[in-house]
């Protein structure tokens, strides 16, 4: 003879009224409790949940010169200084790439809970500066915004490569980056020349080469927070999208200076 099945003790209508009147309970301390909120956040942006999808921003590139640019450049390694660190805070494995999606262990977002809540708030604060990070979307007018408030300086972080200086062939364009780099005498001198031959002109003004006197600092403007264009002809997505939030830049800004002073 077969076993009679068991009955479960209660039917799933009341297992729903139960889910939905602790969830209801506990969703109402979780506001009440910032400190909490803040860790159970952090750990549904790296983990994920049937609610949360969080990816990171892919980079990608449209040429292999393009990545190894990106790659290499002064921002991108220390990036990744700071997120190996927070692998090392989290105990993930250092060699993971990216600290969104992570933490394998068997109780899943329970457990990157638990480890957070035995982090102290700057801890958690330093792993969720880097997830944020991880997951902010290249090409969009946010980056507008926080360039100008976190007061980045591209002539810091950035030196001109050949990835870039071997894409511009529009006549006017290099003809206008060939005045603004070596002076208009020079580039009045060379405008019959060849692309070829002015860009080798640039990229000694940049180096400081072939009897060139070195130009330092120098930015291409549609990489510069606020960007601009060299010609009237648009057609620099960049400068489309800070325009779109202009009337942002100033109150941000102020803002970020109340935030620093009163942190």
């Amino acid at each position: 003879m077969s076993e009679k099945p068991v009955r479960p003790e209660i039917t799933s209508a009341i297992q729903n009224y139960v889910d939905l009147h602790r969830h209801a309970a506990v969703r109402n301390a979780v506001a009440n409790d910032t400190s909490v909120a803040l860790r159970l956040a952090v750990a549904h942006m790296i983990h994920g949940s049937g609610l949360w999808h969080v990816n990171a921003e892919p980079q990608r590139a449209a040429s292999d010169a393009i990545a190894e640019s990106v790659e290499n450049c002064p921002s991108d390694a220390a990036f990744d200084e700071k997120r190996r660190a927070v692998l090392a805070t989290l105990g993930f494995d250092p060699e993971t790439p990216e600290v969104t999606g992570g933490y394998q262990g068997e109780h899943g977002l329970a457990g990157l809970f638990a480890t957070l809540l035995a982090l102290p708030d700057a801890a958690v604060r330093d792993v969720l500066a880097v997830v944020m990070a991880e997951t902010l979307e290249a090409g969009t007018p946010t980056i507008e915004v926080l360039g100008p408030l976190l007061g980045v300086d591209m002539g810091a972080v950035w030196q001109t490569d050949d990835a870039l200086l071997d894409m511009i062939r529009d006549r006017e364009v290099l003809g206008a980056v060939l005045t603004e780099v070596a002076g208009e005498s020079v580039a009045s001198a060379n405008e019959a020349a060849t692309g070829k031959v002015k860009r080798q002109i640039i990229r000694d003004c940049l180096t400081g080469e072939n009897g060139r006197a070195k130009v330092e600092g120098w930015v291409p403007r549609w990489l510069a927070f606020p960007p601009a264009a060299y010609t009237e002809r648009g057609g620099v997505p960049t400068v489309a999208r800070a325009a779109q939030v202009a009337d942002l830049a100033m109150p941000q800004r102020q803002s970020a200076a109340s935030i620093r002073i009163a942190a």
